[in-house]
């Protein structure tokens, strides 16, 4: 069953177009079977001009309907149960072909649960126990082709953290800001331009986060940087 859509399809999801440099996601698709869980996550992706559309359904057999008649670029799940949500993944992902899923979660699972997910077709989990903010952020993120997972110190994926004898070195405050603008999907030069730094300077400073971090591109940095809480 689907439900009244608080924006038309020609309404723009902010009061006005998004400033240069801002990503935005065509449309998003939220599956909650909560009024109140939806209306709280359709807030906060308005709010932060994260799409230009969005839509609600109430479960994965209303979304895949929905999904044959539209497209979208992220489907978002939220307020279910691990149990629950997991097998509404599977089925998402088997009529779904490139578009990603992140599921928001209140209660955040086992790592073995979390690699369940990853391997069923998620694109990345969000802790939401204290509320939706942090979905626009984590939305762009996976939308735009990463991964990303809870913040939980005792979670980690052997594919995703490489194994460190000590701990990565501290960020500085520049490398943790530009390591930040990375992790929501800015370009290098995207980030240069928030800075008001040289595409050349950013670059140096990822490379020097690569090796405190001990990672081999940014994807993994990003993780890596969650992972231990740096940003």
């Amino acid at each position: 069953m689907t439900s009244a859509m608080p924006l038309e399809r020609s309404d723009p999801c902010a009061e006005h177009a998004p400033e240069p440099g801002d990503i935005s996601l065509r449309a998003v698709l939220v599956i909650a079977p909560d009024a109140y869980v939806a209306d709280a996550i359709l807030h906060s992706l308005k709010r932060r001009r994260a799409c230009r559309f969005l839509a609600w359904v109430k479960d994965a057999d209303a979304a895949v309907r929905r999904l044959a008649a539209e497209r979208f670029d992220l489907v978002v799940l939220a307020g279910l149960a691990p149990e629950f949500a997991l097998p509404a993944v599977k089925r998402l992902r088997a009529c779904l072909g490139s578009t990603r899923i992140l599921v928001a979660l209140h209660q955040i699972p086992a790592p073995v649960i979390v690699d369940d997910f990853v391997k069923a077709g998620s694109s990345g989990l969000v802790d939401c126990a204290t509320g939706y903010s942090d979905l626009p952020a984590a939305g762009q993120i996976v939308a735009h082709g990463h991964s990303i997972l809870p913040r939980r110190a005792d979670l980690k994926l052997s594919n995703e953290i490489p194994e460190m004898v000590v701990g990565p070195e501290e960020l500085s405050e520049r490398e943790r800001q530009i390591l930040e603008l990375v992790a929501v999907g800015l370009t290098s030069r995207q980030a240069a331009e928030k800075l008001y730094l040289s595409v050349h300077t950013v670059e140096k400073y990822l490379s020097v986060c690569y090796r405190k971090l001990q990672a081999a591109n940014r994807v993994q940095a990003c993780n890596i940087a969650r992972y231990y809480g740096l940003i």
